[in-house]
């Protein structure tokens, strides 16, 4: 069954694509088997969980229902936390644990959370202290954060560009950014 052209299970006939079997098996198989699910089986959370767990988008084929469930957003997010931007509205911006995976995981998650998420001091030090170019996509307030700030330069020795101007001019902050990155300055 595998194969690497996309939209493949739309060939195949509705009765198969509301097999449960069958379509467990596609969701590891085939990106878009989410997609090409019958209308029953596009809210199984059992179909969902496979498929997010093994490709990064899958999630944006997902039911709204399926977008909505935490434990199939928390897969997604686990896989790639770009996987964010298919969550429901909900879920990104009032549900912490699940940022704080999908910041975790990928570098540009934090620009899709909500901004009261940016200005979360434990979101933005989880993304940050994996990914320090995350500090771009903090509030105002975080940049301005010597801990936030120095979790990033310790990461990332140029992510200093997006430090607020008074942590530019921080010796500790500076000798952060310059031991990680020699050419932060």
């Amino acid at each position: 069954m595998a194969t690497n052209r996309p939209g493949w299970l739309g060939h195949f006939s509705e009765s198969l694509r509301a097999d449960k079997r069958f379509m467990l098996k596609a969701a590891g198989e085939d990106r878009e088997a989410l997609r090409f699910a019958s209308d029953e089986l596009q809210d199984d959370k059992d179909l969902a969980l496979v498929a997010v767990s093994n490709f990064d988008d899958a999630l944006k084929h997902a039911s709204q229902q399926l977008q909505a469930d935490t434990d199939v957003v928390l897969a997604a997010v686990s896989k790639s936390g770009l996987a964010l931007q298919y969550a429901s509205h909900e879920l990104q911006a009032n549900n912490k644990g699940i940022v704080i995976a999908a910041v975790s995981n990928h570098r540009d998650a934090l620009e899709i959370a909500s901004q009261e998420l940016r200005a979360d001091r434990d979101v933005v030090l989880a993304a940050v202290s994996r990914f320090g170019s995350a500090l771009e996509h903090a509030s105002q307030a975080l940049k301005a954060d010597k801990d936030v700030v120095t979790a990033a330069v310790g990461n990332f020795g140029l992510a200093l560009k997006y430090a607020s101007q008074e942590l530019q001019a921080d010796i500790d902050v500076v000798l952060a950014a310059v031991t990680n990155t020699g050419h932060a300055l």
